[in-house]
Formats: C-alpha cells, sequence, structure tokens
C-alpha cells in the first residue's frame, strides 16, 4: 500500500482505486466463512443461498435480542405475542420494549430461566426482576 501511495498522484484516480482493491484482495482472505464457495462454479440454479446466507455476516455481532415487559403495555403486547403467527405490526411495536444483550449474558439468563423463547424466534425476559428502569438488564 506505500508503493501506490509513492507511485500514484491522484489516489482517487480509476486506476490508483483498481490497483488499491487488486493489492487488498490478494493480501486479505476476505471469504474467511467460505460463502462464495457456496455461491459460484454450479451450474444453473444449483446455489445453497440457505447456507450461504447462515455464514454471511456483514458485521458480527456477539448480541442477541430480548424483548423486555418493563411496562403494562410491554406485557399487554407480549402476551399478543404468544399467539400463533403474530402479524407484523405486533412485531414491529415490540421493537420499543427490546435490548440487545451480549451473548454471555444471553447464555446466562438461559441457564437461570430467566427467559422464554416464544415460536422459536421471539426471546422473553420473564424475570422482571433482572430488570431495572433505571439501569437496565441486570447481569
Amino acid at each position: 500500500m506505500k508503493r501506490l501511495l509513492a507511485e500514484e498522484a491522484d489516489l482517487l484516480a480509476p486506476t490508483a482505486v483498481e490497483r488499491f482493491f487488486r493489492e487488498l484482495y490478494r493480501r486479505e482472505n476476505l471469504d474467511r466463512n467460505g460463502v462464495m464457495p457456496l455461491l459460484t462454479g454450479r451450474s444453473g440454479l444449483d446455489f445453497a443461498f440457505a447456507t450461504a446466507a447462515e455464514k454471511f455476516q456483514m458485521i458480527e455481532d456477539d448480541r442477541d435480542d430480548v424483548i423486555v415487559p418493563y411496562s403494562d403495555k410491554a406485557a399487554g403486547l407480549i402476551a399478543a405475542l404468544r399467539n400463533p403467527d403474530p402479524p407484523l405490526a405486533l412485531r414491529r411495536r415490540l421493537q420499543a420494549f427490546t435490548v440487545p444483550v451480549n451473548r454471555a449474558q444471553y447464555k446466562a439468563l438461559l441457564a437461570e430461566v430467566a427467559l422464554e423463547i416464544l415460536h422459536g424466534r421471539y426471546t422473553v425476559l420473564t424475570n422482571r426482576d433482572r430488570y431495572d428502569d433505571k439501569t437496565g438488564l441486570q447481569p
């Protein structure tokens, strides 16, 4: 990259940008999760889209979302969420009562049975004592 800086007068020129990315791709393994082989070299539409989607993460995130019943309104929405096939509008309204929890804390809350997973997808805090209105979810 230093050579690029020394050799190119205009770093925004198309040739400089092309050189930069060619060098970057040569040096870095940008496909650490092995996504590209799932989407290339196959015939027709025989691609492993679902597997590729599972492996691909633009930004790695070690957090999980937990819905917290910190008000009567939240508790009512959570009760409605228990019904089969909750509507999109309900799920959107629940976003206001959702907090991110780091993976270690999430696992600890699961282990102490302070969480309930609804429909295999929505995690709800069941131990209300674990949430403080001023400081949030307690470790």
